[in-house]
């Protein structure tokens, strides 16, 4: 079987969730069969790693920002009709030298991508989605527009995301909550997210140093919003119940950051360690970990990695978005809406004894092992190809 993989990251990187869930893909479907890469960039230079069969097709996608994008995907929506807009689909054949029948199936990793590259003319669609642009837009731009304006967009947005749908063999999930936004006519299957595993010397049972560990990329502003609003709103209640804790955040800080990163660190009790090369040691000292997210959209790969490293995050409801209560509990999530309920759940750790701790940490530990692995994912990969492309599989 031959498969063509369209993605926006290098899949040999694994920094970020973004970037971990791209590599995963990717590992999965070269178990499947024979994968050709192209990594879409815009106005990036080439580059092709032809031992991994991995290029890199550079351009400037038509109608990409601003009003002109809006009008597109209205007129798009309801005319039916999107292959007057995009990079010609011959560019990507041309860089592989191979014709459109060569492929049983093209893979795509965010709907831009597929929209930038008309890839359902390829040959049969699968996208995975992972995030619905809708409720990215509501969580973090809505707000920035009118009121009416605001609406008139979010209402595009569905209403694009759902015809992107249509174009699709099947689509990937990563939050079970938003599967009845998409039609019911299209084929999805929940795709969860994955964080990075623990290796095999990282001591689940360890004493920890009343330090609560705060991880995640700020080159993605959600993260960068969610820590602005914890500093502010939530860790002066903390800091004068527990002048103890120590808030460690971690994370690439891009230049645009700095400055804010260097006023997080002015705060009492508060660390910016940036990034760091051996994470596995401040989980291992942390007393629980923070899921400070309140925009964005899909569900946190923190938050799954927090479990991964058997330990408790403190979340607000907006991180735990896509688990419901039982799973929660089997993760180690406790929410939080304010400083009180911070500061009562901090108690409640503080209070625990080394066994109760170490027992609970093991427990979470043991049971995201389980439920979050990449034989599960590669498996849901599998599956969702596994119906037109049977013959092919057995």
């Amino acid at each position: 079987m031959k498969i063509l993989y369209l993605t926006p990251f290098d899949p040999t990187l694994q920094d970020g969730g973004g970037y971990l869930r791209s590599s995963l893909m990717w590992r999965a479907l070269q178990s499947i069969g024979e994968v050709d890469t192209i990594v879409v960039r815009p106005g990036e230079e080439s580059y092709a790693k032809p031992k991994d069969r991995v290029w890199c097709v550079p351009f400037q996608p038509v109608f990409r920002f601003g009003w002109r994008l809006s009008i597109f995907k209205l007129l798009s929506s309801f005319l039916g009709r999107m292959d007057w807009a995009f990079l010609d689909r011959s560019e990507i054949l041309k860089r592989l030298g191979c014709c459109r029948n060569d492929y049983d199936c093209v893979v795509v990793r965010h709907e831009r991508v597929a929209r930038w590259t008309a890839a359902w003319k390829i040959a049969p669609l699968y996208l995975d989605l992972d995030d619905l642009p809708s409720e990215s837009f509501q969580t973090m731009q809505m707000s920035q527009f009118p009121r009416f304006k605001g609406l008139v967009h979010l209402w595009l947005e569905k209403r694009w995301e759902r015809f992107m749908a249509r174009q699709c063999a099947g689509v990937w999930l990563c939050n079970p909550d938003k599967r009845e936004a998409l039609p019911s006519s299209v084929r999805k299957l929940v795709l969860p997210n994955l964080g990075h595993v623990p290796s095999a010397d990282y001591r689940v049972r360890h004493q920890h140093n009343n330090t609560i560990l705060s991880v995640g990329t700020f080159a993605y502003w959600p993260n960068v919003v969610g820590i602005e609003w914890f500093l502010k709103d939530i860790w002066p209640t903390i800091m004068a119940e527990f002048p103890q804790l120590v808030l460690n955040i971690v994370g690439k800080l891009p230049d645009v950051v700095k400055e804010a990163a260097r006023r997080w660190a002015s705060i009492p009790g508060v660390q910016v360690l940036g990034y760091v090369d051996n994470i596995e040691q401040l989980y291992e000292s942390a007393l629980c970990t923070l899921g400070a997210a309140t925009t964005g959209s899909g569900t946190s790969v923190k938050v799954i990695e927090s479990a991964l490293f058997g330990r408790r995050v403190l979340a607000t409801p907006f991180s735990a978005r896509g688990l419901n209560a039982e799973k929660r509990d089997k993760m180690g999530v406790i929410l939080f809406n304010c400083g009180e309920d911070f500061a009562k759940n901090i108690s409640m750790l503080l209070n625990e004894s080394i066994e109760q701790r170490d027992a609970r940490q093991y427990a979470i530990h043991s049971y995201a092992k389980s439920a979050y692995t990449f034989t599960g994912f590669q498996k849901t990969v599998v599956d969702m190809l596994s119906g037109p492309l049977n013959a092919s599989l057995k």
